[in-house]
């Protein structure tokens, strides 16, 4: 076989290769899409989610992955799957969703270890989990470093130290205190810390930090204090 054949199989081969690979990628970028917005609709909804929902949810996310299980935003997604699924079970099958969810994770923050989105996905889990709060600081910091301005960082910061609010050092303490006062700098306008008081087992705690630092807020049932605070230089209210 002379040497021009064997280059026309070899250019075959590749384009075989080619191909199929570009075939795989098409296909797990439409179950991503299709996963993506179902997520989005089960996070959207007032409604519990329904077994139905769930069943199909996992569903796409299988499928997903069988066609590409090696991109962080499928394995972020695939983790933020098994989440939801936790919340449904209970006892061992909960616990398995949950380490189910560390390890997909994990594997999504080890393809992108820069990107700060998957360190605070894991401190959210964790801190859902019970797990120690040395354990689930060490993640955040490593959210913070990484994307130190974030919104999503932020707002996991404040849920997290509050809940262990308890167990902080003073530094940490003022960290937490940092992103209230600071919080235009994390893109987080006052309605959205309206938003997240609001609905946190944690209101009590956030209230009276935002009472003691005149931090205006409708949700505390404070806003005389924005007097104080020159209202008319404040936007978001």
């Amino acid at each position: 076989m002379n040497c021009s054949k064997i280059s026309q199989y070899a250019l075959i081969a590749i384009s075989v290769w080619m191909i199929i690979f570009s075939g795989q990628a098409l296909m797990g970028s439409l179950y991503s899409n299709v996963v993506h917005l179902e997520i989005e609709r089960l996070d959207q909804s007032d409604h519990q989610i329904t077994d139905d929902a769930l069943a199909q949810l996992n569903q796409f996310k299988d499928r997903m992955l069988s066609w590409d299980d090696g991109n962080p935003e499928n394995l972020s997604m695939a983790a933020y799957t098994a989440l939801l699924n936790s919340f449904a079970a209970k006892g061992f099958a909960r616990e398995q969703y949950l380490q189910q969810s560390d390890h997909y994770n994990w594997q999504s923050i080890r393809r992108r270890p820069l990107f700060p989105d998957g360190y605070t996905q894991e401190t959210e889990l964790l801190a859902l989990w019970e797990k120690p709060f040395d354990e689930v600081v060490r993640v955040l910091n490593m959210a913070e470093t990484f994307g130190p301005y974030e919104k999503y960082t932020a707002e996991t910061a404040l849920n997290v130290l509050f809940k262990y609010w308890a167990q902080l050092s003073q530094q940490q303490r003022l960290n937490a205190i940092h992103y209230m006062t600071a919080h235009e700098k994390y893109g987080l306008k006052r309605w959205r810390l309206n938003e997240i008081f609001k609905v946190s087992p944690y209101k009590q705690q956030f209230c009276s930090l935002a009472i003691f630092i005149r931090l205006p807020l409708w949700t505390c049932g404070n806003l005389s204090d924005a007097a104080r605070n020159a209202p008319r230089s404040q936007k978001g209210v």
